[in-house]
């Protein structure tokens, strides 16, 4: 359950009312000034006010009182991203660094770490990332389908297919991968691989139907009556 605090903040926040959000946060620390929450939660409106140069000095105590790798870990993230925003590019990388480094095992902060990189625009150290994960976790189905994903997105739908091959073979009941499989042959022009991967996506999960008629990659397939009876 989340606590009155997270509530009234995120509130404030998804209203886009900053001010008020900061203030709760500062009501909040003014009793406890190492909460680690409140700090997280005020460096976040700072962040989303556009105030990413105040939010950095925020972020700083948050990380020293979070109190676990993984709550660490993200708000590395968040304050790299506030450094991107800043032009401090070199900072920026060194503070994402820190991502994998508290979470070495998990994919996610892997794809955080090369996210900084992308934002950057050094797209072979996005890459190197990427490969240093599927290094570390060569069994991890997520560290192939991070760099599928990645290459899905960035135009290279070809060199993606075989990525998300390998991830079905580890993971062979995950809908995900088939779904992102279907749209990395769709873009590769390879429209009845698209539809033999939807077809098996389905097979393992019904649901995936809904997900195959909303994704953008799928739609040049709306005209074709084998996709719409796979779909329903």
């Amino acid at each position: 359950m989340e606590s009155p605090l997270t509530l009234e903040v995120l509130k404030a926040i998804g209203q886009k009312d900053y001010a008020a959000a900061i203030a709760i946060c500062d009501r909040a620390l003014a009793g406890a000034p190492y909460d680690s929450s409140a700090l997280m939660y005020k460096a976040m409106a700072l962040t989303s006010a556009g105030r990413h140069a105040d939010a950095i000095a925020v972020y700083d105590h948050a990380i020293a009182a979070a109190p676990t790798p993984k709550m660490k870990s993200s708000l590395h993230g968040t304050k790299a991203h506030a450094l991107v925003k800043l032009g401090r590019a070199e900072e920026a990388i060194a503070c994402a660094q820190w991502i994998p480094y508290l979470e070495p095992n998990d994919p996610l902060a892997w794809r955080s770490l090369a996210g900084i990189y992308i934002a950057l625009h050094r797209a072979q150290d996005a890459i190197a990332t990427f490969d240093a994960c599927i290094a570390r976790m060569p069994n991890e189905p997520h560290a192939y389908g991070c760099k599928a994903d990645y290459l899905l997105e960035a135009g290279y739908p070809g060199a993606a297919v075989p990525l998300y091959d390998y991830a079905i073979r580890l993971a062979p009941q995950s809908s995900h991968f088939y779904v992102n499989r279907a749209c990395a042959c769709m873009k590769a022009g390879d429209r009845q691989g698209a539809l033999a991967t939807a077809w098996h996506a389905i097979q393992i999960d019904p649901k995936a139907r809904d997900t195959l008629k909303t994704v953008s990659e799928l739609k040049p397939l709306h005209a074709d009556p084998e996709f719409m009876r796979l779909v329903g």
